[in-house]
């Protein structure tokens, strides 16, 4: 694989990271796990991030009830708040489980897709 030169030393990437690229990209079967696994990682950080999200809006709701100071109006406004911040939640978790289920049924690991990709890459060419 040639590499690119800078100087009389190859470029071969930012640190660790760059040095794993560089090794798993000699291969498509390594190329394809790194790449499915960053895919895999971005999701699981996006749940975390909507069930922070969730938690946050949860709690701000509840302060504004506290603060509503008995104003019916501001307390129906806080209540929807967290039915809606409920419904956020309840629908990522059940979007998770549909995906799962629907990739159970064809035999595919859809959240989970590295070692389905890399099977296909390898027997590619039988």
């Amino acid at each position: 694989m040639d590499e690119l030169q800078l100087g009389d030393k190859a470029i071969r990437g930012a640190g660790t990271l760059g040095e794993l690229t560089q090794t798993a990209a000699e291969s498509p079967e390594g190329a394809m796990e790194l790449l499915l696994s960053e895919i895999s990682m971005i999701i699981g950080f996006l749940t975390l991030l909507g069930g922070l999200f969730f938690t946050l809006y949860f709690v701000i709701a509840a302060f504004d009830w506290l603060r509503a100071g008995g104003d019916k109006a501001k307390v129906e406004k806080s209540q929807q708040k967290m039915i809606n911040g409920a419904i956020g939640l309840l629908i990522m978790i059940v979007a998770i489980g549909i995906v799962g289920i629907v990739g159970g049924v064809f035999g595919i690991e859809i959240l989970n897709p590295t070692e389905t990709f890399v099977d296909l890459v390898t027997n590619r060419g039988r």
